[in-house]
């Protein structure tokens, strides 16, 4: 568990004359700690904001604070038990958690005007080989309840955010691929209630990329409310999901909503070679491409089953079995007309 204190050092009897004192080899480095306190930490914001050479945004000075607070007394700890803690973490919170550190340690150097680089080089040593731990975590993915409050909260900032976070839940796809999926091109496997649309590379048209699978009540509520994509302006997806986790008060990322997809669906009976394919973890290559060619037939139809069997409790915690209207699909003179003909 993460120590409680934050160690404060000790900077008058710090040997700062003596010629070798940034040396990581020194004789030193095992008797320092990182002086922290809330005076310095606020000194520190300014200084990355306004001094800086390459400033950083206050929102990455904000995070760099928070860190420095919350880690800085992990330095002091002996390497077996640094490692401990660490390895706990996600690769991507240790990568900030060194930058933030050693940018902390660059504002000491510049703060007690050393020569050369002291503190930064403390820091250097001790965080050395951090990205490398073996990450020991598990990963931890949203509930249900949080899930469903998010996309209820969505649909009340507006359709598109519910469009794009429930396109996100329900697929697992990445953000960068769902601006790839346009809702106009979604097939319907008639009784079982699931869209599909394959994706093929924009630069090698005759290479699959991956699939995008929904449920048709998703696809229904965009093209009623004349969504052509789930994505849309990344500055404005932005504050719409800040507006919705505000007013759902939960604390989800968009990327979790890929691992509540990978979770929920493991859970509820996929297996993990079936997830992976929804999820567009599996590159092109023969056994996808036949898997596609066989979507019509009835090893398609087994997985597409279980996925509607999956999710189907889902929507209608959110209301959209009752709603959804597949006729909106098939309105004469729509953009979509004749998208579900082989249904009627």
């Amino acid at each position: 568990t993460m120590p409680e204190h934050i160690a404060q050092g000790n900077m008058p009897i710090l040997p700062r004359q003596i010629t070798d004192i940034a040396q990581p080899g020194s004789m030193y480095f095992s008797e320092i700690h990182l002086p922290v306190s809330d005076l310095l930490l606020q000194q520190f914001y300014d200084w990355a904001t306004r001094i800086r050479d390459r400033k950083v945004l206050p929102r990455t000075a904000r995070y760099y604070v928070k860190l420095v607070r919350e880690y800085a007394g992990v330095l002091n700890l002996k390497k077996i038990e640094r490692e401990k803690v660490f390895s706990n973490l996600t690769p991507k919170l240790r990568s900030w958690i060194k930058d933030a550190l050693l940018c902390y340690g660059k504002f000491l150097d510049d703060l007690y005007d050393f020569d050369e680089p002291f503190y930064y080089d403390y820091v250097s040593k001790k965080l050395r080989i951090v990205k490398r731990y073996r990450w020991q975590g598990t990963p931890e993915a949203p509930s249900v309840e949080e899930v469903v409050a998010l996309l209820k909260a969505a649909m009340k900032v507006s359709p598109k955010c519910f469009v794009f976070l429930s396109t996100k839940a329900f697929s697992g796809l990445r953000t960068e691929h769902l601006k790839l999926v346009v809702f106009a091109s979604f097939i319907c496997l008639g009784e079982l209630k699931v869209c599909y649309q394959p994706i093929w590379d924009q630069k090698e048209t005759n290479k699959l990329k991956f699939v995008a699978v929904l449920p048709y009540e998703i696809v229904a509520f965009a093209v009623e409310h004349e969504i052509p994509k789930p994505t849309y302006k990344k500055y404005d997806m932005y504050i719409d999901f800040m507006k919705a986790r505000e007013l759902a008060k939960v604390n989800i990322t968009v990327h979790d909503l890929r691992s509540f997809a990978n979770t929920y669906l493991l859970a509820h009976g996929l297996q993990r070679f079936e997830v992976n394919f929804i999820l567009g973890r599996l590159t092109p290559g023969i056994d996808i491409k036949h898997y596609i060619d066989m979507i019509h037939e009835e090893l398609a139809k087994a997985w597409a089953r279980k996925y509607r069997k999956a999710v189907e409790p889902l929507l209608r915690r959110l209301g959209l079995v009752r709603n959804a209207n597949l006729n909106v699909l098939k309105k004469p003179g729509s953009n979509n007309a004749g998208l579900y003909a082989f249904l009627s």
